[in-house]
């Protein structure tokens, strides 16, 4: 080459397009074959495990290459499956309630059972009655249970006393939610002022529920039962005053 030539220099660059991006002059990068796609990371070379025979015997050939569907193959065998989806278990289908049908029938059973009333008790428990002195009356029963029998299934029936009235025989009464209590810490009372002889009538009302042999559930009916009961005729008597030493004389003014 003599002075004066002019040498010129050309420089090729391979060139490489992303997608979304703008077109560079950069170099190739080798990429290796053991590369996991869809934004996995990037393995230059496969792990080894030192304690797992699939893993020690990996080799760059043969039936275990470093191809990204063996090392695929070797991920999936690596992990443990995943737990089976347990089936449901089936249930049975809930009993259905028989309340309407037990309403009715423990309606009829009551109409035609005898129930007890509630057990009037008085005192003084003399014939006679002192007017201006209170007469003492209270009951002896507030629970009555009864069972109805239909076939094999037993149904328990509970009656309740819930309200009682009184009525005096001198045209006054008394409705009260109390049982009553005897002397000497009495709860209902009634004084007479004058009359001829009487009798006390005493109406309770009982609430009558009946349990439902299917769900357990205690039905209450919607009609109540009453029960009247009265008192033995007793006389209405002021009290008299004897004198009981005759041989007494008041002192001499």
């Amino acid at each position: 080459m003599s002075a004066g030539d002019t040498i010129t220099v050309t420089r090729v660059e391979r060139t490489r397009t992303r997608t979304g991006g703008s077109t560079g002059a950069r170099p190739q990068r080798a990429v290796s074959p053991a590369s996991v796609r869809g934004g996995q990371t990037r393995l230059a070379r496969p792990r080894v495990y030192p304690g797992d025979k699939r893993f020690t015997s990996y080799t760059d050939r043969g039936p275990l290459a470093a191809t990204p569907a063996n090392l695929a193959m070797l991920l999936r065998d690596y992990h443990d499956p995943a737990p089976a989806t347990p089936r449901p278990r089936r249930t049975a289908p809930a009993r259905q309630s028989v309340q309407p049908e037990l309403i009715e029938t423990v309606r009829t059973y009551m109409a035609t059972h005898r129930i007890d009333p509630a057990g009037l008790v008085m005192q003084p428990p003399q014939n006679d009655v002192l007017i201006n002195e209170p007469v003492i009356v209270y009951t002896t029963r507030r629970h009555q249970d009864f069972v109805l029998t239909l076939g094999e299934t037993t149904v328990p029936i509970h009656a309740q006393a819930v309200l009682y009235r009184y009525a005096w025989g001198d045209g006054e009464t008394t409705t009260t939610t109390r049982q009553g209590a005897p002397y000497p810490k009495p709860t209902i009372t009634h004084t007479y002022r004058r009359g001829e002889p009487t009798r006390i009538t005493l109406t309770t009302t009982w609430k009558i529920t009946a349990k439902d042999p299917v769900t357990g559930a205690w039905i209450e009916l919607e009609t109540p039962l009453t029960t009247t009961e009265t008192s033995r005729t007793f006389a209405l008597v002021s009290a008299t005053t004897y004198l009981t030493n005759p041989t007494y004389a008041p002192p001499a003014s």
